[in-house]
């Protein structure tokens, strides 16, 4: 994942949480702690609480797409898709 896709995944995350301040609240972390993520990217304890903070509008899948890589989809569905 590289810089701009960090910082945007934070971005979207304060928005939808409305303000930093109140991500902060939501997290029970500094604002600096959060801010500092856009650079290194979430933390893996930070992952699960951040995608809860933001009720699920940013999936723990983008937050951490080396965590949690997105599920592979199952042969019926291949199947399906290249018919």
């Amino acid at each position: 994942m590289n810089a701009k896709e960090k910082r945007a995944i934070i971005d979207d995350c304060i928005r939808v949480a409305g303000t930093l301040a109140e991500l902060s609240r939501r997290l029970k972390a500094s604002p600096s702690q959060i801010i500092n993520w856009r650079k290194r990217g979430v933390p893996p304890r930070w992952v699960l609480p951040l995608e809860v903070a933001v009720e699920s509008q940013v999936s723990r899948f983008r937050i951490s797409p080396e965590l949690y890589p997105p599920e592979p989809k199952s042969s019926r569905q291949q199947a399906v898709l290249s018919a």
